[in-house]
């Protein structure tokens, strides 16, 4: 303690000069430098003052220096810095980092910086002086990549102290630094490399601006040198460390001397303290120490390796080199710090000045095989880029070389030691040439031991010994390249140690891993070996003189032929290794065949080796090339007993060989010999010394295909019997043939081989599709033959020989087009008797011109046949034939290679073959066949017609010879045709100039013609039809205005949809398939629009027209009203065609009202014409159908004009205007009106919301309330959206009075244009002709449909006109009273005759019925009418049972009844009381038992009576239900439901042709008609009164059991058996009990190994079952147990069915249970015996979610309101859980007991989870509330909780109140499904 205080008070005692102040806290900091803290603080101090008075001794540049501590003022630097150099988190040094980089020195984009230029320049310092003794060294490549950031930030901010402290010259204060950036740029990490690398370029860039060039130039010269001595130096620093514990020593101890260059000495307590430091280190601080020291040396090392790359030191012009290596023997190795005597420059760079040789090879040796293998590389680049340091270091390296490579083991080193071994070497030749001026080609300096060399042998024996261990497993692909220069580089005459070197390189290929590897030593063998036989030799001059002096000794003879014979048995033994790397190609097998560069090599020696065989008597080769040729390569060559795989590699090498051949002779210069001969390195040569092995190959290889049974060869023989034709020509094969007879020519050979080998072989592999790759080398050698005949007439002849061979055998056309292919793509043109040797005037014959044409008729064929299928218009089979499919692809191809697309020149057939392929191909749409799919085109969606592509092809290109009227058929056939091909080709050439217009004409007229013809009945064939017709239309659209964008406003006059005619026909009676024609045409060809706008600008011929074709519009819209009678009155349906084109059109946004009121008016004047023409001729038939369809388009164009006339307001006079009222009087409110909702009545500006009125509650009257629903905001039955209100909250409009001044123009507005139309209609139309007189005098339907004009009138105008005489509405009340005027006064006579039936029918129409215009409830509402007399008339004639009786049939009197259901649909809303509505209800049943029984069938008016009772009983119910003194329970409506039944179980019908569309238009689902408003009826009973359901349904319930399995019915028969299984009491008692045949004879099975009593038990069972339950029921689930189709995939039907019978099942077997317990059992029992359950719940978990417990959906999935079914049908998975569910509720025995014997075990566990989280809790509060609403157990009260398990009963006995807890378990409460634990119960007296 005292020596630190002592030295404490020494520190402050010093300062500058000898004063005692105080110096600052940077005096107390250690200092990287000698200098002390102080001085380095003062400098940075003085060289941001700048001090006024003081002369500056030095520049500033000069002053500063990096600062140890940060001696500036601002406080978040100072933080900043602490996180930095404090902290040991690597995320919080980052962080702190960025934040000094943002705060200290922003960028541009993140503003200015927040410190002065003084305290920026202090960070940096600091920054600096951080970054060299920690930062650099940091383990965290984020916190090193983020300091070189901010020192790169920096640059702008401090420029000066920038360039001073990081560029690199001589006057730079730390050097270090330079060193440290530069190494950082090879750092490991991406990021840090990546941030050096910028920084480092922006300091190399940086120049100083001096003013003078040549001082610029020094100063960039400086900065390189600077940059070379400050990365040596730290080169030198980190080496020098040595170990892990040194370098983090130096950068961490807490008493370190100096910097960070470890250089200073340490004293010995120091090195005590370190090596103790060493043994408390944590295991993870040894960790990061030896990463951070392996990193640091890398990045040195590699960081020097990249120095000497990028900067080689200079020339040795100026060095003394000779003297810095001759006397390297008298050096002592620790001298090599001095410099040698030198003559050099200053500013030249040597690194054998700056390195210390010790440090840069010192981790050859080490353990560390990174550093070994970096230093590797560092030596290597030494080698080629600095080399004076290694050469004043020679001795050692040359004695290092061989110990290294024998210590090295580590396999990842190979590929750099043998770089540095081959550089080192190598840099041996470059030493000698420049002390001695000897030629580079002088290998022997570098053995030279004399010399520094390295010792051959030594050398050799450690080489071998790494080559034999393969490089101990390094990938030979890496270090393989280096041996043929390795080898180049050995001594030149030591034939034994070349043998030596190749030995063990051979003995490698053994131990490798991969045969990549050994394929690549062999490569590295084969190339070794051809050098050495290609070397050229050094012989002595006088060896040959000796050689011819007979007068020499014997001795010396003797041993002259010892030395030949060792030489020459020495080249043999080299020669050999090649032979061994041949043989070991050919040979070896698994050889991937990815390894190219194995026989390219193996290709280029032979054929060195062969060229030099030739020519060159200098090299070894000529020494042993008889034996080479004739013994060595025959041996391996041969093919006696190979492989296919040997084959295949050996034709593969010939053909590499020739590829190499062709290589050289372009770069020499010349032509080959011969085509298809090798290419000889001379004219001269004609022969190859691989010929007579390849003639032999040749030869076995016929032998064997003729002698094999199939006379084939295989594929491998086919590819080497082609490499060895194309490799030696026919010349040299054929010659000297002996099978044929001596004298004959090649060329007769030729033909023989071609006529009969050959074409044995392509016929042979013609049928089998695995011998494609074969038959595409018979088709190359076939060229080869057909090249090798001399003339073209036999070239023809063998051609056409062979192609008649080959249709005769009925070969695949897709292998005759390959053959064409092959054989046009390289023929020669030798030809020489005067043809020429054109490849058509070989190809082309008459056999191929036959085929062509045949081809093609077939291919027309085929694409029609597809097209047919693919329309579905096959009777057979709709299904796409793959034969068919197949043949036509095959005919495609040779099409297209006749035409050769894909190649150039001429076609191989004549012009007049592809005039023939015209006419053929566009024959198919000129047949005047009166079929029907003969009518519809040939599509080609799919682009398979490949003649027409071809011919289209031909047509387009500018040899064709065709003519304007070909090309307008081949454009007409591709429009017609539609696809690809006419998007690619057709429209291509029907765009061009010269047959456009003739091709707009004829695709016009053919569109017309089309329109205008028979389209037959079938409705599927019309819609392919007109959608076909359609596109083509959207073509001819397209293409016309892609030539000119004028066309598109012709475009309907073009397609001939612009006829008003055509339309007017469309709308006449027995016209509907022609209407349904033009509707889909048109909607077919605008949907293809994009756009309404464009889509009026085609329609009406410009975009925004000033006066429409209203004409045009209006037929339109008449023609595409659907008049089916089945759908007489659903004006949804009828305008459903015509609400779909007005949205195409943009709908109402679309159209201008003064355009929609155009088109009404133009519609009422096309009918007035029409009823003036009907008057005139009195004939109403014809123009009948005009008429309905122009008043429903009259009505649908109102309904857009005006929409749905509502009375919201109430209006009262105020003078002449008319005031809007807010207020509304609650006795007027009724359900449906449109009212607006005061959410806060306390304001008087709060926004009204539009809301409709639910339900009107009348149990407080007068005291009227209501429930509200938000119009537009919910969705209807959405309880949670309504609410309830009072009528002062209830506003009549949408803002208070005073505001209302513009509304009420708007509305006067409106009522104006509602006036006009008013009396449009009532002039033109209605005037008197609705008259009593009118009526009796004119056809009824025009009556009905005058009165639906006056309910267009009402309903969508209101009347809003004066109420006077001779006004609109004073017209249309005198009209209606007088109708039902006239109805009462002939009832009351008793006259139900025709008049009286039609002025029924008028008067409901005209109130809002709507045969054809939309019904409307608010007519009578409008008018102020009260229908109470014919009201009362009607009841009173129906009381009257006799009349009843006398006209309860007969067509008048059901027509009668007919009109008075109708007109009770419509008057039923005016009724109030309850005793009129149960008057109704027995006229309603009345005339059901009338009009149902008399008209029950399976006819139209059937289903058309059921549909009008039907609605009115809806009707009546809606209403009478609001009724407050009316109840349900009557026995009419119990007669009627009843009725409805037996109608739904026996009459209507499950067809779907005759129905509607339920829901929104995109997504219909067809349905029955009769079963959206039966549906509504029941759901109505279901809520109300299940009684007057369960009435009469119980003598269906068979029946109903039965439509469970019926889609349209199920749901209906589901909820009626339901309700019948709810009822009390059986189905059938006493002796009505008659068991179905089927259970008679089940039950007979059953009681067979029964014991008696037991039979007697089952019999009585069985008899209990069968009064409860359905008899079609029980042999429903009597057939599971044999029925097999629950073992498999059955339909979804069927499967809903079972499931939906089964919970019916169920549901009778609670109700029998409720009546008797004893019924449970008996029931119980019959289903055990049946085996039923097992069945279904197999069945019911395939669909069943048991997993899924938070859905809960599912139990409600069969009830009324479910929204899933809505009424139609039901979802499978959600009925199978509740089929699961219910199951284990009703039957927990016998699920108990399924679960033991039968249940999968995979789904035990599910079904386990199941029981206890659903099915339990469910049943303990079912039985708590059967418990609490049973009867007759006193004052005891249960209570009961799932949570706690606990059921709890309080009772009172003996005036003591007694509480018994009960713990009961779930799966107890359930029917203890698991476990049988016993209650625990627990009894408490209070």
């Amino acid at each position: 303690m005292g020596g630190g205080k002592r030295e404490r008070k020494s520190r402050l005692d010093k300062g500058q000069g000898g004063a005692a102040e105080f110096t600052g806290f940077a005096a107390f900091a250690t200092p990287p430098s000698t200098t002390t803290a102080a001085a380095a603080a003062s400098a940075s101090l003085d060289s941001t003052q700048n001090t006024v008075g003081k002369p500056k001794k030095e520049s500033q540049q000069q002053q500063l220096r990096p600062s140890p501590l940060y001696i500036g003022s601002d406080s978040n630097v100072t933080l900043i810095f602490r996180k930095i150099g404090q902290k040991r988190d690597a995320i919080t040094k980052t962080r702190a980092l960025s934040e000094l980089s943002t705060y200290a020195f922003p960028s541009s984009s993140e503003g200015t910086a927040s410190l002065s230029r003084q305290e920026q320049i202090q960070a940096f310092l600091h920054l600096i002086f951080l970054y060299t003794t920690k930062l650099y060294y940091d383990n965290n490549p984020s916190v090193r990549a983020e300091v070189l950031n901010v020192l790169y930030a920096a640059k702008d901010h401090v420029p000066k102290a920038w360039k001073a402290l990081l560029l690199p010259t001589s006057t730079a204060s730390s050097s270090d630094i330079c060193g440290m950036i530069w190494c950082a740029t090879v750092d490991p990490m991406t990021d840090v490399r990546r941030c050096a690398t910028r920084l480092m370029e922006t300091i190399l860039a940086e120049t100083t601006t001096s003013g003078e060039e040549e001082k610029e130039k020094e100063k960039e010269k400086e900065k390189r040198l600077t940059l070379r001595k400050s990365v040596c130096d730290h080169f030198t620093t980190i080496l020098g460390y040595g170990r892990a514990t040194t370098l983090h020593d130096a950068l961490f101890s807490a008493k370190r001397r100096g910097g960070i260059d470890g250089q200073s000495k340490k004293d010995k307590k120091s090195k005590q303290q370190s090596q103790a430091g060493d043994t408390m280190t944590s295991e993870s601080e040894k960790e990061d120490m030896e990463e951070r020291y392996e990193r640091v040396v890398l990045c040195v090392l590699d960081g020097l390796t990249r120095l000497v790359n990028v900067y080689p030191e200079d020339d040795f012009k100026n060095y003394d080199l000779l003297s810095a290596t001759t006397n390297e023997n008298d050096k002592v190795e620790d001298d090599m710090d001095k410099k040698p005597t030198a003559k050099k420059d200053m500013t030249e760079f040597y690194y054998k000045d700056a390195l210390d040789g010790n440090f840069v090879w010192k981790h050859l040796s080490t353990s560390r095989g990174s550093f070994r293998r970096a230093t590797y590389r560092l030596v290597a680049s030494l080698c080629r880029h600095g080399k004076s340091l290694i050469y004043s270091n020679m001795k050692k390296l040359s004695a290092l070389v061989p110990s290294v490579l024998t210590s090295e083991k580590d396999p990842s080193n190979f590929p750099s030691l043998i770089e540095m071994v081959l550089l080192y070497i190598a840099s041996f030749r470059y030493k000698q040439q420049t002390l001695n001026s000897l030629p580079p080609s002088n290998n022997n300096a570098a053995w030279d031991t004399t010399q520094c060399g390295i010792d051959a042998n030594v050398f050799m024996k450690a080489m071998c010994k790494v080559l034999k261990r393969g490089c101990y497993g390094s990938s030979a692909v890496q270090w393989g390249p280096s041996m043929l220069p390795l080898v180049a580089l050995l001594p030149q005459e030591d034939r034994k140690l070349h043998n030596q070197f190749l030995s063990g390189l051979w003995e490698g290929h053994k131990v490798t891993i991969g045969v990549a590897d050994t394929s690549a030593i062999i490569a590295a063998v084969a190339e070794c070996v051809s050098f050495l036989l290609l070397r050229r030799l050094s012989r002595p001059e006088e060896k040959s003189d000796r050689r011819n002096k007979d007068d020499e000794a014997s001795t010396v003879e003797k041993t002259e032929k010892d030395d030949e014979g060792d030489t020459e048995k020495g080249i043999k033994e080299t020669a050999q290794y090649f032979i061994d790397a041949l043989s070991y190609y050919l040979v070896t097998p698994k050889l991937p065949k990815a390894s190219s560069e194995l026989p390219q090599c193996l290709a280029r020696d032979l054929y060195k080796l062969d060229s030099a065989s030739y020519e060159r008597d200098d090299c070894a080769m000529a020494d042993v090339k008889g034996w080479f040729w004739e013994e060595g390569i025959p041996s391996v060559m041969a093919i006696d007993n190979s492989n296919g795989e040997m084959l295949r590699r050996l034709g593969l090498l010939l053909q590499n060989v020739m590829e190499y051949a062709i290589q050289e002779a372009s770069r020499k210069g010349y032509q080959p010999v011969a085509t298809g001969a090798r290419i000889m390195p001379s004219n001269k040569c004609t022969m190859n010394h691989l010929f007579p092995s390849c003639k032999n190959n040749f030869c076995q290889l016929l032998e064997r295909s003729r002698s094999s049974e199939r006379g084939i060869m295989q594929k491998n023989e086919t590819e080497l019997l082609l490499s060895i034709i194309s490799y030696c020509g026919f010349e040299y094969l054929f010659a000297n043939d002996q099978s044929h007879e001596e004298g004959t020519d090649i060329s007769s050979i030729v033909e023989n081989f071609c006529l009969n080998d050959l074409l044995r072989w392509i016929i042979s592999r013609d049928s089998s599709p695995s011998h494609s790759n074969a038959l595409k080398i018979d088709y190359k050698i076939f060229q080869y033959c057909l090249d090798a005949l001399p003339t073209i007439i036999q070239k023809k002849v063998v051609w056409e020989s062979i192609l008649k061979e080959m249709i005769k055998a009925q070969c695949n056309l897709k292998n005759v087009a390959l053959g064409l292919s092959i054989l046009t793509s390289g023929m020669s043109e030798n030809a020489s008797d005067g043809f020429g040797g054109k490849i058509e005037n070989i190809v082309q014959c008459q056999t191929l011109e036959n085929l062509a044409v045949e081809v093609g008729n077939s291919a027309v064929e085929h694409f029609r046949y597809l097209s047919e299928t693919h329309h579905g218009q096959l009777s057979d089979d709709s299904d796409v034939d793959e034969e068919q499919a197949a043949c036509l692809l095959n005919e495609s191809i040779f099409v297209e290679t006749c035409l050769r697309f894909e190649q150039s020149g001429p076609m191989l057939i004549s012009t007049e073959v592809v005039r023939k392929w015209i006419e053929t191909t566009c024959k198919a749409n000129q047949s005047d066949s009166v079929l029907l799919f003969d009518k519809l085109p040939d599509e080609d969606g799919s682009g398979t017609n490949a003649l027409l592509k071809a011919l289209l092809s031909y047509a387009l290109s500018p040899s064709s010879a065709l003519s304007i009227v070909e090309k307008v058929q081949l454009s007409l056939e591709s429009w017609r045709q539609g696809g690809p091909i006419w998007n690619t080709k057709g429209a291509e050439l029907a765009s061009s100039p010269q047959i456009f217009d003739e091709f707009r004409l004829c695709s016009s007229s053919s569109l017309k013609k089309e329109l205008i013809s028979e389209q037959g009945k079938d409705d599927a064939l019309i819609d392919l039809i007109c959608h076909s017709w359609s596109e083509r239309a959207w073509r001819l659209h397209q293409l016309c205005t892609t030539v000119n964008e004028s066309f598109s406003q012709s475009t309907m006059a073009l397609i001939g949809l612009d006829d008003v005619e055509l339309w007017k026909s469309c709308a006449e009676e027995g016209n509907a398939k022609r209407a349904e024609c033009f509707y889909l045409c048109l909607m077919h060809f605008l949907h293809n629009i994009e756009g309404t706008d464009i889509r009026r600008k085609i329609f009406w011929g410009q975009i925004e027209p000033e006066f429409p074709p209203t004409k045009l519009m209006v037929h339109v819209l008449v023609a595409l009203i659907d008049t089916s009678k089945i759908l007489l009155r659903s004006m949804e349906r009828r305008v459903s065609r015509i609400r779909q084109f007005w949205e195409l059109l943009g709908g109402k946004d679309g159209s201008s009202p003064e355009f929609i009121e155009a088109c009404c008016r133009e519609v009422v004047h096309h009918l007035s014409s029409i009823v003036q023409v009907i008057y005139d001729e009195n004939k109403s038939e014809e123009h009948f159908s005009h008429l309905t369809r122009g008043i429903s388009v009259l009505d649908f164009l109102a309904g857009i004009l005006f929409g749905k006339f509502e009375r919201t307001r109430h209006e009262v006079d105020s003078g002449e205007e008319k005031a809007l009222a807010d207020d509304v009087n609650a006795s007027n409110i009724v359900e449906g009106d449109i009212l607006w909702y005061v959410k806060d009545a306390t304001s008087k500006d709060e926004k009204r919301m539009k809301v409709k009125v639910v339900k009107v509650h009348r149990d407080d009257f007068p005291n009227l309330y209501f429930t509200i629903r938000e119009e537009g905001g919910a969705i209807a039955g959405d309880t949670a959206s309504e609410r309830q209100t009072v009528a002062n909250r209830l506003k009549a409009q949408q803002f208070p009075v005073q505001n209302e001044t513009k509304t009420a123009v708007r509305v006067k507005e409106t009522d104006r244009k509602r006036q006009n139309f008013e009396e449009l209609i009532l002039k033109h139309l209605v005037k008197s002709r609705l008259a009593i007189p009118s009526l009796q005098g004119q056809p009824h339907s025009l009556s009905q449909i005058f009165a639906d004009c006056i309910n267009t009138a009402i309903s969508r105008c209101g009347l809003t006109g004066k109420a006077g005489l001779g006004s609109v509405h004073y017209d249309v009340f005198h009209i209606i009273t007088s109708l039902e005027k006239f109805v009462c006064d002939s009832i009351a006579r008793g006259d139900i005759s025709d008049g009286t039936t039609v002025a029924l029918s008028c008067l409901a129409s005209a109130m809002g019925y709507g045969f054809f215009t939309e019904s409307s409830t608010m007519n009578f509402d409008i008018l102020r009418f009260k229908p109470d007399s014919s009201i009362s008339m009607i009841l009173s004639l129906y009381e009257d049972v006799k009349w009843l009786h006398e006209n309860s049939s007969g067509k008048k009197e059901l027509s009668f009844h007919r009109t008075v259901l109708i007109w009770i649909s419509v008057a039923v809303t005016t009724i109030q009381e309850g005793d009129i509505f149960r008057k109704l209800m027995n006229v309603l049943n009345s005339i059901g038992s009338c009009l149902l029984n008399v008209s029950c069938g399976k006819s139209e008016q059937s289903l058309q009576d059921t549909l009008i009772f039907m609605e009115t009983v809806g009707a009546t119910q809606r209403v009478a239900h609001q009724c407050i003194d009316y109840t349900s329970d009557n026995g009419a409506e119990k007669d009627i439901m009843s009725t409805l039944t037996m109608c739904f179980t026996s009459i209507w019908q499950n067809n779907e042709d005759t129905g509607v569309f339920i829901g929104n238009t995109d997504a219909a689902i067809a349905k029955p008609v009769w079963l959206h408003p039966f549906v509504s009826i029941l759901k109505h009973y279901l809520q109300e009164n299940e009684e007057n359901i369960l009435f009469g349904s119980k003598f269906f319930s068979e029946d109903l059991v039965a439509l469970l399995f019926t889609k349209n019915k199920r749901w209906c028969a589901f909820q009626i058996l339901s309700v019948i299984s709810r009822g009390k009491g059986r189905l059938y008692s006493g002796d009505t009990i008659v068991l179905p045949k089927e259970t008679i004879l089940r039950l007979e099975s059953w009681k067979e190994y029964l014991e008696e009593e037991e039979a007697e038990e089952l019999c009585e069972d069985v008899q209990v079952a069968a009064s409860w339950l359905p008899h079609h029921l029980m042999a429903e689930i009597e057939s599971w147990e044999e029925d097999m189709e629950l073992h498999e995939d059955v339909l979804e039907s069927t499967v809903i069915g079972r499931l939906l019978l089964w919970i019916a099942c169920l549901d009778f077997l609670d109700s029998a249970a409720v009546s008797d317990m004893r019924n449970r059992g008996s029931i119980s029992s019959y289903i055990e015996r049946t085996g039923a359950l097992q069945k279904i719940l197999s069945l019911a978990l395939r669909y069943a979610v048991i997993n899924n417990h938070k859905d809960e959906n599912w139990k409600s999935c069969t009830s009324m309101c479910n929204d899933d079914n809505d009424g139609y049908d039901f979802k499978v998975p959600k009925i199978a859980t509740l089929v699961v569910f219910r199951t284990v509720e009703v039957l927990p025995t016998l699920v108990k007991k399924w679960w033991s014997d039968d249940c999968p075990r995979s789904l035990q566990s599910q079904v386990s989870e199941f029981v206890q989280y659903r099915v339990a809790p469910d049943t303990l509060k079912r039985e708590l509330a059967r418990i609490n609403s049973a009867s007759g157990i006193g004052d005891m009260e249960v209570s009961g909780s799932c949570v706690s398990r606990e059921v709890t009963a309080t009772y009172v006995q003996d005036e003591v109140s007694n509480n018994m807890y009960s713990n009961v378990f779930l799966n107890y409460v359930c029917f203890s499904f698991f476990v049988l634990t016993p209650v625990a119960i627990t009894s408490i007296s209070n």
